[in-house]
């Protein structure tokens, strides 16, 4: 079968089993993709000037597609200031990325939305700045130490399912939380009520992707639910992306489609730590949606090299 030419951006973690190479977003012509779960990686050093990695990558569970990357090949693109780099790659099994799940960029930043009231658009564009909001991803618990600035690529709420992508609803829903242990049974999180009404407006932004907090990760193991696939890692809330700050910090808004990079950011609080947990311990899912600390440490690697794939290399 015939490879797909394409960039992926590529960011070198530590894990409590060890370091792992993520794809965060795979780009091929004007469209790009999030992915949904953390994948297996062969990365090997072929010779002192020369690195192969094998990456998999799912924009939606169980349909892979191929990542690969030749060093000898494909350029390093750009190296971003979270550490993480943009390389040229090819992309076998293309036809398994489902082109609903992705989204616009241009010159590999993401074209994002963020919703708000008809009345409210025209005051932030006025005022040149867009606020951060205390809130967690569901709108549960607020913040005191760091505050998000919120991005969906969900252009409009349409319906509740538009809503639902971003852990909203028009009266308030419940999510019911299955332990891969069933002896622990369900627990029920309740998102609040979050009117279309509230997001009838919007305003076009194009982000780079190195602002964007990783998104948070569940460590699977699909053989207590009898499933027989072993343990994965579940990366959640694919459709929210947000840019940490500090409190009261803010990006200048100069007007719709403006490019957004880190010096477009005020008080701009990158985090190393990554929120995860694990879903067959007791407590730790509702842990990670409700944003609390499980214990489970992932970093971003904190290795010497300033290639990712070099750094995931290092010993």
């Amino acid at each position: 079968m015939a490879s797909q030419s394409g960039f992926v951006k590529v960011q070198s973690i530590e894990i409590p089993l060890g370091k792992h190479l993520i794809p965060q977003f795979l780009f091929v012509g004007d469209r790009v993709w999030r992915p949904c779960s953390l994948p297996s990686a062969i990365v090997c050093r072929v010779d002192e000037n020369r690195i192969s990695a094998r990456l998999a990558f799912e924009s939606e569970m169980n349909a892979v597609c191929w990542i690969r990357i030749d060093t000898l090949r494909h350029r390093c693109i750009h190296l971003y200031g979270d550490r993480s780099a943009l390389y040229e790659c090819d992309i076998e099994d293309f036809s398994n990325l489902n082109s609903d799940l992705s989204f616009e960029h241009k010159n590999y930043k993401l074209k994002l939305f963020h919703h708000t009231k008809t009345d409210v658009v025209p005051l932030i564009l006025d005022s040149g700045r867009l606020l951060a909001s205390r809130w967690n991803y569901e709108g549960t618990k607020q913040f005191d130490d760091t505050h998000f600035m919120y991005f969906t690529d969900v252009a409009g709420f349409n319906d509740g399912n538009d809503l639902r992508s971003v852990a909203m609803s028009d009266g308030g829903f419940k999510i019911a939380l299955q332990y891969d242990q069933p002896k622990y049974g369900i627990e029920v999180l309740d998102v609040p009520e979050r009117k279309r009404g509230d997001m009838s407006a919007k305003i076009e932004l194009y982000v780079d992707p190195c602002i964007i907090e990783q998104q948070p990760m569940l460590y699977h193991d699909a053989t207590m639910r009898g499933e027989g696939v072993g343990r994965y890692w579940e990366l959640l809330h694919q459709h929210i992306f947000r840019v940490p700050v500090q409190p009261g910090g803010s990006i200048r808004i100069t007007g719709q489609n403006q490019s957004v990079s880190a010096s477009e950011v005020e008080g701009l609080r990158p985090s190393d730590r990554i929120l995860a947990g694990c879903a067959f311990e007791k407590g730790q899912m509702r842990a990670v949606f409700d944003e609390k600390d499980t214990g489970f440490r992932i970093t971003h690697d904190t290795g010497t090299a300033a290639d990712p794939i070099e750094r995931f290399l290092e010993c």
